[in-house]
């Protein structure tokens, strides 16, 4: 069924995607039979209700992201549709009379195309710099850690980036920030993740008390290819 404030991530079809002849179901009352991220085959349940004589069909798999009075990034497979909600409602009662469980939802205005919708179903990936701690003898000298760049992607897979450099300072950075900085004698450097397009790059701006500040610039030191319909978290507004 459908879940009111549900908010999902998968928006893949098991078959084809919707074509424009949906625009028909707007601004109706949609008798909805299932309703998930990623929705399966239905043909058991399609001919159960199809048996019935008596009892008019319109199937449609619909993705509920294309209709404004629904929550976005949900497949739905509908039963029929109506004008009204007490001839929607009649007919699921007589749904339930075969022990097959619906609900009725205002689909609300045609929205395929809105971008803001379309946004909240995008999957959410995680840009962050993981940190290591090198061995450290007490002779007097800074600690050393290397920095590693991920990305972690929405199934908990990990791409890795390492840093050429061994960064020094007085402690390793803490947590799993998207920017981090370094200082020593003289100088240090910057380092930040940035979204640039279908990508997510790492920028390190060297910093020196010889270099005037008009004169630092950011150097890309690594890059990850995105795919579309991708938010890396942080990063994306």
């Amino acid at each position: 069924m459908l879940v009111a404030g549900s908010v999902f991530t998968a928006t893949a079809w098991a078959g084809p995607p919707p074509s424009s002849t949906e625009k028909r179901f707007a601004k109706r009352y949609l008798v909805i039979l299932a309703a998930e991220p990623k929705l399966g085959p239905q043909d058991e349940l399609q001919a159960k209700i199809s048996k019935q004589a008596d009892l008019k069909t319109d199937f449609a798999r619909l993705s509920s992201t294309d209709f404004a009075g629904l929550n976005p990034c949900l497949q739905i497979f509908v039963a029929n549709s109506f004008a009204s909600k007490a001839e929607a409602e009649d007919y699921g009662r007589k749904l339930q009379a075969l022990g097959v469980t619906s609900s009725v939802r205002q689909s609300g205005a045609y929205a395929n195309g809105d971008a803001a919708r379309q946004k909240k179903c995008a999957e959410v990936w995680q840009a962050f710099f993981r940190f290591t701690a090198n061995p450290h003898a007490e002779d007097g000298t800074a600690p050393t850690f290397n920095a590693t760049a991920v990305l972690k992607h929405a199934d908990g897979s990990e791409e890795l980036r390492p840093l050429k450099d061994r960064f020094a300072d007085s402690d390793v950075p803490q947590g799993t920030p998207q920017a981090f900085s370094v200082w020593y004698g003289g100088g240090g450097s910057d380092v930040k993740m940035v979204r640039k397009g279908q990508a997510v790059v790492v920028l390190q701006r060297y910093k020196d008390e010889g270099i005037p500040i008009a004169k630092e610039k950011d150097v890309e030191v690594a890059r990850f290819a995105l795919p579309s319909n991708v938010r890396v978290s942080g990063l994306d507004k």
